[in-house]
């Protein structure tokens, strides 16, 4: 109980030490214990409280205390009826959950019951907001607020809701959800009475909307295929399985896994290898919160905030710690004793919108357990192990994170020194690169225009094509690729050389590539960082435009299908394309040197500038899609950019 508070202690251990102690009993015949209807225990009991504060909840709790008691004494037989219609209600939960469930129970395995009833939670969140949908197009996002709903009290009756709020209604309440999600309690933290009451009264409230015939929205699961595919490939190599028992010593080792908290990382990699991916995320993503709130607590000088928090304050949560700044506005010191890599990864897998937000999804019930993949699995103990052993490097003087955590493992675990998988680990962690940045999407994006264009360098243009064009277009062409050139080397320092400046240009563009991106406290919704991102794309849609074009009447030129007028306008796409070729080359040059600026600050005029590159790459992207093959009107455009330059 190390992490609570003594106000939250008192709610959630203390009432019903005080019941024990009074030995208090419960006057109702034994065919009562289960109902939940208008007559029943539970009605009686919270009939008369309309949980209106803080004394309210205790009151009701401690009323509650023998019913508790008696349902956590029920039998298999008893639990199998009792949740007889979960799986009609709770999405993406099957009888086999429900039977791993009443197991954990009647075995009191602690870490078990913990484990199940996180996947309780979210799919009970889900599930009420499935109800909640049907009657309202707007649904509030947190469990607390649905349960306060008129909505949903409606729908589950008076006493149903009262009973979730007194489990999950928020700090007043047990707040079984978020002492669970937010890794505040250890395996014994909870007594087992109230895993008991969440089961039956989940499942009794099951019973009763299937008997009313209450309908759903079946709300889509999150899928991030994209994502994942990006994040598993960059991981690529590093192998879980056959290294689990070194895994499980590290954290025994580790300063930041206390010993209450350990058997939740024993039983995660117990889980991986028995390919229960789901159920190793789920276990594993409390302990990386609460790890990170513990160092950015002492780090930030207040470690009392370890604890949860007083009626007077929020929890430390994830956005807190992974934020650049604290609340009082001074600087986050989480960044000098966890690696920027560091950071930047698990920003990508729980913050940025566009990365994977594993805690998101999977907590409040919008990802499906079943799904989760072994990959992901695996970079979820990547992040738990990096969180775990990422060693204060200005404390202890030593220059690399690996230099440190050697020491470190010398002193309290000497046999696993060589540690193999953290050889293999620790390059990933150390060369990690935001990956869902929208200035990560903008290097991608650009470098794969860059890439492109070496295609319309080497075009060679029929003969019978190349007649078609006069003189002075060609002309035209040569005098706008020479100044399109110039204004590339002016964007990234590049000298002129009239012969090597293309090979220059080419060659710094690759170096800049290769480059490590830093976009830690790069504000991922600032205004430049998602112009740059959409300019980029609009520069990757043009380049697939032309090139696609290109294949598309050279074909058509093979076959002979090509009309007199559509040779015209092959001609000039082919006269062009050194144009286009030159100017996304510039475009290339100044996003580059944009993504990878450092400047803290952003003149006005940058932004007003970036807006009008904006405009002309969208301008180019519309010009040269299939339906229109403007290629005069996109020529023209760059000299707008030449202006802009």
């Amino acid at each position: 109980m190390a992490f609570l508070s003594p106000a939250v202690k008192h709610i959630l251990c203390d009432i019903y030490e005080v019941f024990k102690s009074k030995h208090l009993q419960l006057n109702t015949k034994s065919d009562d214990l289960l109902s939940l209807n208008s007559s029943s225990p539970v009605d009686k009991i919270l009939k008369n409280n309309d949980l209106s504060c803080g004394a309210d909840f205790v009151k009701a709790i401690l009323d509650l205390c023998p019913l508790f008691e008696q349902w956590s004494k029920c039998d298999k037989q008893d639990l199998v009826v009792a949740c007889s219609h979960i799986t009609a209600w709770l999405p993406g939960v099957n009888q086999n959950y429900v039977n791993q469930w009443i197991s954990a129970l009647l075995s009191n395995a602690g870490v078990d019951m913990v484990v199940h009833l996180l996947h309780i939670t979210a799919a009970l969140e889900r599930a009420l907001r499935g109800i909640y949908l049907q009657q309202d197009s707007s649904c509030p996002f947190l469990l607390r607020d649905l349960l306060n709903s008129s909505i949903v009290v409606n729908i589950l009756g008076n006493t149903h809701g009262k009973l979730l709020r007194i489990l999950f209604g928020g700090p007043e309440s047990l707040n079984l959800r978020n002492l669970l999600w937010h890794g505040f309690v250890s395996p014994t933290d909870i007594p087992t009475v109230y895993f008991f009451a969440t089961l039956i009264t989940i499942g009794k409230i099951s019973t009763y909307l299937t008997e009313h015939q209450v309908q759903s929205v079946n709300l889509p699961f999150v899928k991030k295929v994209d994502a994942e595919l990006l994040i598993c490939d960059y991981f690529k190599g590093v192998q879980i399985k056959e290294h689990c028992d070194e895994i499980v010593q590290i954290f025994q080792s580790s300063n930041y896994v206390s010993p209450g908290m350990l058997p939740y990382f024993v039983e995660a990699l117990r889980l991986f290898q028995n390919s229960r991916y789901g159920y190793c995320v789920i276990t594993l993503l409390p302990q990386i919160e609460h790890i990170l709130r513990c160092r950015y607590a002492h780090c930030n000088g207040f470690p009392e905030r370890v604890k949860t928090a007083q009626s007077t304050e929020f929890y430390i949560i994830m956005d807190d710690v992974l934020n650049e700044n604290l609340k009082n506005g001074d600087k986050n010191k989480i960044q000098h004793v966890i690696s920027h890599s560091v950071l930047e990864l698990l920003i990508d897998i729980f913050n940025l919108p566009a990365g994977l937000r594993l805690r998101d999804h999977i907590s409040h019930g919008e990802m499906n357990v079943d799904e989760i993949s072994e990959e992901i699995a695996s970079v979820v103990v990547y992040c738990a192990v990096a969180v775990a052993h990422n060693v204060e490097l200005h404390l202890n003087g030593k220059n690399t994170f690996k230099e440190s955590f050697n020491e470190h493992m010398w002193r309290c675990c000497p046999e696993l020194i060589p540690n193999s998988f953290f050889e293999i680990l620790h390059p990933f962690l150390m060369n990690y690169e935001s990956l869902f940045h929208p200035l990560s999407f903008a290097k991608r994006y650009t470098f794969y225009c860059f890439d492109k264009l070496q295609k319309l360098d080497t075009l060679q243009v029929p003969s019978h094509i190349s007649a078609l064009l006069s003189s002075s277009e060609l002309q035209q062409q040569r005098t706008l690729c020479e100044t399109l050139i110039t204004a590339s080397c002016l964007q990234i320092d590049v000298v002129e050389d009239s012969d090597e400046t293309i090979l220059k240009l080419k060659e710094k563009l690759k170096q800049i590539f290769e480059e490590k991106l830093s976009t830690l406290f790069r504000s991922e919704d600032s205004e430049l960082s998602v112009l740059l991102e959409q300019a980029a794309y609009k520069c990757k849609v043009s380049v697939d435009h032309i090139l696609d074009a290109i294949a598309h009447r050279q074909d058509l030129l093979e076959k002979r299908l090509l009309r007199s007028r559509q040779r015209k306008n092959f001609a000039k796409l082919l006269l062009w394309c050194p144009v286009f070729s030159c100017g996304l080359c510039l475009l290339c040059c100044f996003l580059f040197s944009n993504i990878y600026s450092t400047k803290n600050s952003i003149a006005n005029s940058t932004i007003k500038r970036m807006k009008q590159v904006l405009k002309n790459c969208e301008n180019l992207a519309s010009l040269t899609a299939s339906d229109k093959n403007k290629w005069d009107d996109a020529k023209d455009l760059f000299y707008n950019l030449l202006e802009l330059f």
